[in-house]
């Protein structure tokens, strides 16, 4: 019959989804995690081509190319001479034109029908016969974990090598998407900008380092520069949801199988990314100005389609002076360097053109950007409020009230003339962190809590670009707002601190304040403790304890809100206020806080009737060394609690909804006779949960641990 027909039909599906799930596993298990590992060799094709005509060479252009679906496949865009495998190349760029049209609905050109005379390669020829290039390759695959600084710093000394042999009067960077982060690594790096150098790990900025090249730069230009980064969790306004979703599936599979390092190294708030962004907006002026040299022409292309950045992604580059952002209309992320004969190809090409070809006034006369418009006054203070866990906040306007008061009484100027107001907070800004409740089980995983130290990261960079070339940011964080600062400046080398003010410290004992100072990394810190704080003595205390016992250094609590920072700059500014974790979050409080963050005081808060206490509670202090106990015995209350409530919760379902129930029950028992080893395929399985969960009697289980779950996040 008919409905036979269909029951075998929808087995055979479901069997046939079954069998390619499991190919696709194994291929992404397997192969994909061993190929993805980078070669010894970081840089391939180093060699420099001479110029057209046989004369030494006075320029150097340099070419990087960005990532793609398979290793090396934008470089054909480049032109490149004695490129290999281009049949392989050309059937991953049909594949590209297929997803391009699945996601867009437009039709993508091929690389093979870009003319021999429009490719890079062709034009920076035509346009400078006289230079050398220099168009290194590396793996930039999808799945690629290239190291991004390992990448930089070898392009750096390929550019330095080139130099010392041929004294190049002038240099010429060009990097398109990844490539346009890689190379303004490198010029940092070579302008003796080396906080994150791998091979210098404790090198800051310094003349000592910088190399005679970088001097020579005269102009840089990013092709869809990615220099903000990009965000997993955001929709960018014109990407189709179809390849969000592709993407955001893609990201979680790299992350299960530590692949695709390279473009996971480019999210928002970074390492990477942030500390690029940092060193070119605070760093690379101070080091222009100590080599007396004109800070080199930077331009941006940028395709007024780009489904990936948008023009308020490149306020570092605005920040710099010489900056020009030339629109390339009608183009994607991966058309700006695409010259077909299409009409956002030839927009592009002609855009490229005055990028490589026009001088440098005329470039910045025509498309010249700044950070700020006409009228916006540059902030000289930034002052970050970040909550912590199991709050919501709602503290932060009385403290933000007292940091303007403190800042409008240490800066006001002269009286205002009549009719006129004074403008003294017009130079202070203040950012506050609201991402709503953060239970206690979300912060205990490592993952959870980075993505704070991201969202900081990224922040703090914003920040730096509209603010003075002087600025200074303090910062003062509760709870977990103490994790993002202090694991931001742990991780993160070029950040670095006015004055820090932390309440109810969730950083380990050990933590190194010291070195952090005399690496002029932070000017000044407080850390107000409550003597009863029982959240951090016994929650971020057990992950210290077991840090002691083991040594696993990604167990980054502590119980230094309640027992104190070992260290001498950390325990300096020390106070212990009567009560637990948020007794220090009061009015009378804040105006010390405020004085301390705007004048680097310390003055005893106002009178509350919280009176300030000399040590702990000690019988906080006790449960704190016995601090296992206490987890042991939550975790056997919660299992005990939810053998009680599973029962009680499927019995009230069925009691409430039976008509539901039934229907779920059907649906879950044609899923079993259609596919009976369903039980095999945890993704099915998943879909099935919500049925089986109503069903103690074969899968009570599943409800049983739905329910733990939504208890342990809920404490």
């Amino acid at each position: 019959s008919i409905r036979m027909i269909g029951w075998h039909l929808a087995r055979a599906l479901l069997y046939l989804v079954n069998v390619i799930a499991l190919l696709l596993l194994l291929f992404y298990a397997l192969y994909i995690p061993w190929s993805a590992w980078p070669d010894s060799e970081v840089l391939h094709d180093v060699e420099i081509h001479k110029p057209l005509h046989d004369t030494p060479p006075r320029q150097l252009i340099v070419l990087m190319h960005g990532s793609d679906l398979c290793p090396n496949q934008n470089v054909l865009q480049f032109g490149l001479p004695a490129m290999q495998e281009q049949s392989r190349l050309f059937r991953c760029d049909r594949l590209e034109q297929l997803m391009h049209r699945l996601a867009l609905g437009q039709r993508l050109p091929s690389l093979a029908s870009i003319p021999p005379e429009h490719t890079i390669w062709k034009l920076v020829r035509n346009a400078y016969p006289e230079a050398a290039l220099l168009a290194p390759r590396y793996d930039s695959s999808t799945f690629s974990n290239q190291d991004p600084f390992q990448l930089a710093a070898a392009l750096e000394f390929a550019i330095r090598a080139a130099d010392e042999r041929d004294h190049y009067r002038d240099i010429i960077l060009i990097g398109f998407s990844t490539g346009a982060l890689i190379v303004r690594k490198a010029y940092l790096y070579g302008m003796g900008i080396n906080h994150d150098h791998p091979a210098l790990p404790n090198a800051q900025s310094d003349t000592a380092y910088r190399k005679p090249w970088a001097k020579k730069v005269s102009r840089i230009v990013f092709a869809s520069g990615v220099s903000r980064g990009w965000d997993p969790d955001a929709k960018p306004e014109k990407m189709p949801l179809p390849t969000y979703l592709l993407n955001k599936l893609f990201l979680r599979l790299a992350e299960l199988t530590d692949t695709a390092r390279l473009i996971r190294s480019q999210e928002r708030g970074t390492p990477f990314i942030a500390n690029s962004r940092i060193q070119w907006i605070r760093d690379l002026p101070v080091a222009l100005n100590n080599a007396h040299i004109k800070a080199p022409t930077s331009v941006q292309l940028l395709g007024t389609v780009d489904d990936l950045l948008s023009a308020n992604d490149i306020s570092d580059l605005t920040a710099s002076p010489g900056f020009a952002l030339i629109p390339v209309s009608g183009a994607g992320h991966g058309q700006v360097l695409r010259f077909d004969n299409s009409l956002p190809g030839q927009a592009a090409l002609h855009a490229f053109s005055e990028a490589i070809q026009l001088p440098s006034d005329e470039l910045l006369r025509r498309y010249g950007q700044t950070a700020t418009t006409e009228g916006t006054v540059k902030k000289r203070d930034i002052v970050f409020i970040v909550h912590g866990i199991r709050d919501i906040g709602d503290w932060e306007p009385m403290l933000r009230e007292a940091i303007k008061d403190s800042y409008r009484r240490a800066y006001e100027s002269a009286p205002a003339k009549t009719g006129e107001q004074n403008h003294a907070l017009d130079g202070l800004e203040i950012r506050t962190a609201k991402y709503g409740y953060f239970p206690m089980i979300p912060f205990l995983l490592l993952g959870e809590r980075q993505q704070y130290v991201k969202w900081f990261m990224d922040q703090y960079t914003e920040a730096l670009a509209l603010a003075r070339p002087d600025a200074r940011v303090s910062y003062f964080g509760h709870s977990n707002g103490t994790y993002v600062l202090a694991s931001a400046l742990e991780h993160y080398k070029a950040l670095k601190m006015h004055r820090v003010a932390f309440a109810a410290s969730v950083m380990p004992r050990r933590y190194s304040w010291d070195q952090l100072h005399r690496e002029g990394r932070i000017d000044d810190f407080r850390s107000d403790m409550g003597n009863a704080d029982w959240v951090v003595a016994l929650f971020p205390g057990f992950f210290e304890l077991a840090y002691n016992l083991t040594g696993i250094k990604w167990l980054e609590l502590g119980s230094s809100g309640f027992n104190g920072f070992n260290d001498t700059f950390g325990n300096r500014h020390e106070t212990y206020y009567e009560g637990a974790h948020s007794c220090m979050l009061n009015r009378a409080n804040f105006r010390s806080i405020a004085r301390f963050l705007i004048d680097g005081e310390m003055e005893q808060p106002d009178d509350d009737g919280r009176a300030l206490v000399q040590t702990t509670d000690r019988r906080i202090a006790i449960l704190a060394k016995f601090s296992w106990i206490i987890w042991s015995m939550i975790a056997l209350g919660i299992v005990l609690l939810g053998r009680v409530i599973a029962p009680l919760f499927v019995y009230a379902v069925n009691l409430l909804f039976p008509y539901l129930i039934n229907k779920a029950r059907a649906l879950r028992d044609w899923a079993y006779a259609a596919a009976p080893h369903c039980k095999s395929w945890p993704w099915l399985w998943g879909l099935l949960a919500g049925c089986g969960a109503l069903n103690r009697k074969r899968c009570g289980w599943i409800g049983y641990l739905t329910i733990l779950f939504i208890a342990l996040y809920a404490i």
